[in-house]
């Protein structure tokens, strides 16, 4: 018994070309699956960035409220600064009219160890 290697059934051709009208369906269903894909993507985009927009927007809220805080404390500080500066200032007039009371103080020691005491000048007990 032979047992012929018999060709695979080839499948008939279609005779027909497609047509105009069919192309046109292939073609809006292939746009309307890329619509679908393209909208799918855009909520789930939009799903994922709405919450992580409002995280930012609360964010640069906390932000502007910080930069308003340290404003005022550097302005304070700034008030305190010149507070110092003028107290310092005081400091050195004040130092400054001491050493003269002083210089004149010394001088008029000076000139009075140099003479003889007067039965009129008061007298240290």
């Amino acid at each position: 018994m032979a047992v012929e290697n018999q060709p695979p059934l080839a499948q008939p051709a279609s005779s027909r070309p497609a047509t105009s009208r069919e192309i046109i369906q292939i073609a809006g269903v292939a746009i309307a699956l890329v619509a679908v894909i393209i909208a799918g993507m855009s909520l789930v985009v939009s799903m994922t960035l709405a919450p992580m927009r409002e995280d930012m927007r609360l964010i640069r809220g906390e932000i502007a409220t910080l930069r308003q805080d340290m404003n005022g404390e550097f302005k304070a500080v700034r008030g305190e600064i010149t507070d110092v500066r003028r107290e310092i200032t005081d400091v050195r007039e004040d130092l400054a009219a001491l050493s003269e009371r002083l210089i004149r103080v010394e001088t008029l020691l000076e000139q009075s160890v140099g003479r003889p005491e007067s039965p009129e000048s008061p007298q240290a007990e």
